[in-house]
């Protein structure tokens, strides 16, 4: 059976930190390194080149043509993109460049030495455009004959038809839009949503009203008749957030809305795994105040409720995803978490790398960054345990049932990009049979036990070291 083809592979030079970096995204792509090596940056950058969108392509112009001049038309869009690849690619490209400085939040001048290439084949995009399926409308006014109708089937046709007066800007945009989705795989039904956890997520879910504030009064300050520029300026330097943040205080004020929109997802089990883990619910009251629910000990009065900045950090940590999982995650979407064990035991920190192979197994693409050595080497245990072509199935299963793994926990290596940041690079670490070589860890954690032992033996017990020795 087809599948649709990965097309989220980039290569970007000078971003940051990174002189230079090849990123080929997998449905479980990490992001290892030192503090300070440009982890964040390529997680926001990747978050921007997920969530862009094509609005104008120069070929199209001809399209648009016989389109107005005979009120439909078909276009062959694999032979389209046959035709125009490289200017579909410089066009993705150059957007993306476009967008670095919105989605930091930063001057243009910052990124002026950037350069983002969209390392993509024009095979994979044909294989995705004979799969794709989408329909998208337009009506303009109240008049039933203003309308652009887009209607992509599988195959390689992209059927257009036209109504009166709509605008050569908006046929462009939509259209091109349109040869981007069916080059990426669209499907009815199976848009690739992108959702980010930022690492500043405990202090936004305390502080989000007081942000949300503060534009509602740039918004005051611009509607009055006599605007008050030093106070507009005052408000506008104040709300510097990346767009990442910027997204995500949106999304903590849009919770009422989400949750009462939506009945929940294919994904409550896995919430559900979430609440075992703080060892209670999360609520969402309908003032948009959100509460904990500690679970009712047996024999014991139920625990009041409380409001979020009362519980553990471990609980503000999890809401995002929590609530993501409960509300809004779709097959085919993309999550992106900045450091998942954050505030997290090392045994909790287990639980989240079970809980993200799930989420892979389970047709989410999950793209994380983390410094937890116990995160990856969960993960190793779930690669040894998903390789098809060694060990005994028997004793396979005893150690499943005896470390209490399952079968959708387990993961396919060829499912997993892994890279690490060093020396201003991003290097792509290998995966065999043992699971991720993670050198970054290792080499610390022998570090770290070489100076111990050192310590111990040299000034605490030296003659222990004699008696090892005598030995």
């Amino acid at each position: 059976m087809s599948q649709i083809q990965p097309t989220n592979r980039f290569t970007v030079t000078k971003l940051g930190a990174l002189d230079t970096a090849t990123i080929d995204m997998k449905p479980l792509t990490i992001l290892c390194g030192k503090n300070n090596t440009g982890k964040t940056w390529l997680m926001y950058s990747l978050y921007s080149f997920i969530r862009s969108e094509i609005s104008q392509l120069e070929k199209v112009h001809s399209i648009i043509g016989q389109l107005k001049e005979n009120g439909n038309y078909n276009l062959n869009v694999s032979d389209w993109v046959r035709h125009n690849f490289d200017e579909l690619r410089n066009s993705v490209s150059a957007l993306n460049k476009r967008e670095l400085s919105t989605a930091f939040n930063a001057d243009d001048s910052l990124f002026s030495e950037t350069t983002i290439t969209w390392d993509v084949d024009v095979e994979s995009l044909i294989k995705n455009i004979e799969l794709s399926e989408f329909k998208s409308e337009i009506i303009l006014g109240n008049r039933e004959d203003t309308f652009f109708l887009v209607t992509k089937k599988k195959g390689d046709n992209l059927e257009l038809m036209l109504g009166n007066n709509i605008p050569d800007d908006i046929l462009n945009k939509v259209i091109s839009s349109s040869i981007y989705k069916a080059c990426l795989g669209h499907c009815k039904g199976h848009k690739n949503d992108v959702f980010i956890i930022p690492a500043e997520r405990n202090g936004l879910h305390l502080f989000y009203r007081e942000l949300s504030n503060r534009r509602t009064a740039l918004l005051h300050h611009a509607s009055r008749k006599e605007l008050d520029l030093a106070s507009l300026l005052k408000d506008v330097l104040g709300s510097k957030y990346a767009r990442p943040i910027a997204d995500y205080i949106d999304w903590l004020n849009s919770l009422v809305d989400i949750k009462n929109s939506n009945k929940g997802t294919s994904f409550h089990h896995v919430a559900e795994e979430i609440k075992k883990l703080i060892g209670g619910k999360y609520e969402v009251n309908n003032d948009g105040n959100i509460e904990y629910i500690p679970r009712k000990i047996r024999n014991k009065p139920s625990a009041p409720k409380l409001d979020l900045h009362l519980s553990s950090s471990t609980i503000k940590s999890l809401f995002g995803i929590w609530f993501y999982l409960e509300y809004q995650a779709k097959e085919n979407s993309t999550l992106m978490i900045d450091e998942p064990e954050l505030n997290l035991h090392p045994s909790n920190q287990r639980v989240i790398a079970r809980i993200i192979a799930k989420l892979i197994n389970s047709n989410i693409n999950v793209v994380v960054s983390t410094h937890s050595d116990y995160f990856i080497r969960e993960l190793n245990s779930l690669i040894m345990l998903g390789s098809t072509n060694s060990g005994d199935e028997e004793v396979k299963n005893n150690l499943m049932k005896k470390y209490s793994f399952s079968s959708n926990e387990l993961l396919s290596k060829d499912k997993i990009a892994a890279y690490v940041f060093k020396d201003s690079t991003l290097q792509r670490m290998d995966i065999g049979l043992e699971g991720i070589l993670a050198n970054t860890f290792d080499e610390e954690i022998n570090s770290l036990n070489e100076s111990s032992d050192d310590i111990y033996y040299s000034y605490v017990r030296p003659e222990s070291r004699n008696e090892d020795i005598n030995e």
